[in-house]
């Protein structure tokens, strides 16, 4: 494929958005994946786009890949990839990192790919990435049935702009003292993705993250969510025995490569 128009953004507009969404959700759905593409501002991502050149494919999709890195820090970076089912294996990939190495290729770079995508992983091992480590995807059905009164120390506010809903549990004598926070997204009808679950270091081991996620799993059972989305390191073990404890099921096996 000798004509392509790759195109470079920190600000997707509304239209490359849109592609962006259509693309990442047939291969979402393809692969049997939950790994997205960031497109919270925040997140800092940049974001390089491959359009078809006009008459090079026949019955093409107008975006066939896409290549997204989001810097870490001055040393690591995660890049996430997707290239459309119809035209794998022909290069894009390649191109479109290549153009992100421009950029980037100073940084270590970790590609995080799902057990389930035999195809990112022949590409990942085409370019030479080696296995580094691992991240579970974690899920929990929410059963109306079930619903309990919603906790009053726990309070939230939605921030128009990156669309994340911020949760604060706050003690019940004291509204100043913060006793645990985590951030939820929405990712589908009736679902949403939990983030940064933290419990500030002089109230861990005292429950406060038990009781923020039963808190938070009542809220949401109120407002007509039925499923909950997490990913967890795999070595961050009170994480996982937290989640766990909650009901939440390894649904996904996410393994991170480095290049």
């Amino acid at each position: 494929m000798k004509q392509r128009n790759i195109i470079r953004t920190d600000a997707p507009d509304a239209r490359q958005i849109r592609d962006i969404r259509e693309l990442t959700g047939l291969c979402q759905k393809l692969d049997h994946t939950h790994i997205s593409c960031p497109l919270d501002p925040e997140e800092g991502a940049c974001h390089f786009l491959f359009y078809a050149a006009c008459g090079t494919v026949s019955h093409a999709p107008a975006l066939l890949g896409i290549c997204s890195v989001v810097p870490y820090d001055e040393n690591t970076a995660e890049c996430i990839a997707f290239t459309h089912p119809h035209v794998r294996r022909q290069g894009i990939f390649t191109e479109l990192l290549s153009q992100a190495m421009e950029l980037f290729g100073e940084l270590d770079i970790l590609f995080p790919v799902s057990e389930h995508c035999p195809d990112a992983l022949a590409a990942l091992k085409a370019i030479g990435a080696e296995p580094d480590c691992e991240e579970y995807q974690m899920a929990l059905e929410l059963h109306p049935e079930t619903r309990a009164e919603k906790e009053p120390m726990l309070s939230s506010h939605t921030d128009p702009q990156s669309g994340l809903t911020h949760w604060n549990l706050h003690a019940v004598s004291d509204a100043g003292t913060l006793l645990g926070a985590c951030q939820t997204s929405v990712i589908g009808d009736h679902c949403i993705c939990l983030h940064h679950v933290e419990v500030p270091t002089e109230f861990r081991g005292k429950g406060y993250g038990t009781i923020l996620l039963q808190a938070l799993i009542c809220s949401l059972q109120s407002s007509g969510i039925r499923h909950i989305l997490l990913q967890v390191s795999g070595d961050n073990l009170p994480a996982l025995a937290l989640y766990r404890k909650q009901g939440f099921r390894i649904t996904e096996t996410l393994s991170f490569y480095l290049y």
